[in-house]
């Protein structure tokens, strides 16, 4: 009896091998994708109005000039109207009017959904690495908890760099940091003068484009989950 199976074309062979190869790709990506997506611990359970709003005040600061996430979804700008929005039904609730507690309540799951995006968005845009989501206000899986809040920052040094208009910064690590919180002035003794310079997890920072002839004033602070640490001594270098 003949065997009525029929070989198929080396033609249809390579297709459907390069069909296979490509639909392993895909679910390859998707695993990919799937794997960055659990890198950041939200804990967004259990947590009352006014945290959610800390939570958004935070990766606003973070974010903003952010040289690791230059655009986010969501916007800084819809971050922001979101916090507002949820920090001025926060207070008309305060007196207990039912309508307006309700109000609060489901703004409170609109700005968590905003969080979600956009930490999935930070995940693929760190492409995993810990330092850069860190740097945008969020903690990572393999993140330890805290204990307590970050310890103050000490032994600020402020020291010139071999380049012009630039700056080098060193200060003693702390326990329990997520990361460091650099701001500079001109005017120390001008409390809104105070403008936030950058972000960092590590004990130092090198601060370009400065003017030349002037002197800068520093403080640094951590923070992590549980909140801020208290801030450094003043340190200044004249640049």
């Amino acid at each position: 009896m003949k065997n009525k199976s029929k070989r198929r074309a080396p033609e249809t062979v390579r297709i459907l091998n390069r069909e296979r190869v490509n639909r392993l790709r895909a679910i390859s990506f998707r695993l990919q994708h799937l794997f960055i997506l659990v890198l950041i611990k939200l804990g967004l359970v259990n947590q009352n109005a006014v945290q959610i709003k800390e939570r958004l005040e935070r990766y606003i600061s973070m974010l903003t000039g952010n040289a690791n996430f230059p655009t986010t979804s969501p916007t800084l700008a819809q971050l922001t109207t979101a916090h507002d929005e949820l920090a001025a039904l926060i207070l008309s609730a305060s007196n207990g009017d039912r309508i307006q507690i309700e109000l609060r309540d489901m703004k409170q799951t609109e700005c968590e959904d905003l969080i979600r995006t956009l930490s999935y968005d930070i995940q693929h845009q760190s492409e995993g690495d810990a330092e850069k989501i860190h740097s945008a206000g969020f903690e990572t899986r393999n993140s330890k908890t805290p204990t307590s809040l970050p310890e103050q920052v000490v032994n600020l040094k402020v020291k010139t760099n071999a380049f012009d208009g630039q700056l080098q910064l060193r200060w003693k690590a702390v326990k329990y940091k997520l990361a460091y919180v650099v701001a500079a002035t001109e005017n120390p003794t001008d409390p809104k003068s105070w403008n936030l310079l950058d972000k960092t997890g590590k004990a130092n920072l090198v601060v370009k484009d400065l003017k030349p002839g002037v002197t800068y004033y520093f403080r640094v602070f951590a923070f992590n989950s549980l909140g801020d640490g208290p801030v450094s001594e003043v340190a200044n270098g004249h640049c």
